[in-house]
């Protein structure tokens, strides 16, 4: 009559619950803002602490550090990324530029074009969305090109109001904002309509 983070089952077997286990500390003292399944090299992500952190070994836990190009670390740790990969290249967004994993190296998104203030990123149809804070804006890189700007951005237009974030999902584009929900879609032509 006392069992506690536990379960009887139909056989009359008593079971524990499954739980969270801590299977490596990474040394930050800060407890894990991110993490993300990168599939194509297959490899597990985690951000804390204002650092990026891969799975190098996941028969005995361990995990490695990224080193940043120019010595700049994560902005904002305490804050959930948002992450998307393209092909060999991992991209996430916590606040500030976005930043980009490739080859075990960690860097901001260089073009000058690119959004500073990205909260939320998406892929779709080979498009890099990102969402720009405390706007009611969506930018795009240029296609099959997540590294290359060219100011191409758009507003929600029914009910304008700021964005919360940008999501892609079944060739779509999601732009929930404070008031309303915009879905959009590439058009081919605009791109996205």
């Amino acid at each position: 009559s006392t069992l506690v983070d536990g379960f009887v089952d139909r056989l009359g077997a008593i079971n524990k619950r499954p739980s969270l286990t801590e299977i490596c500390d990474l040394g930050t003292g800060a407890p894990v803002d991110g993490a993300y399944w990168w599939g194509r090299p297959g490899k597990a992500m985690f951000t804390s602490g204002g650092k990026v952190f891969q799975l190098t070994d996941p028969i005995v836990p361990t995990f490695a550090e990224l080193t940043y190009t120019g010595g700049i670390p994560l902005a904002n740790a305490g804050i959930r990324p948002t992450w998307v990969s393209f092909g060999d290249t991992l991209y996430l967004a916590d606040s500030e530029k976005i930043l980009k994993v490739a080859t075990g190296n960690v860097s901001e998104m260089a073009d000058v074009d690119a959004p500073t203030t990205v909260r939320f990123i998406a892929f779709l149809d080979n498009y890099l969305l990102a969402h720009q804070i405390d706007t009611g804006y969506v930018h795009w890189a240029n296609a099959g090109q997540p590294d290359t700007w060219a100011s191409m951005f758009a507003n929600a237009e029914s009910q304008p109001d700021d964005l919360v974030g940008v999501f892609a999902d079944n060739q779509k584009i999601f732009l929930p904002g404070e008031d309303s929900t915009e879905v959009w879609y590439n058009d081919l032509v605009s791109p996205f309509a």
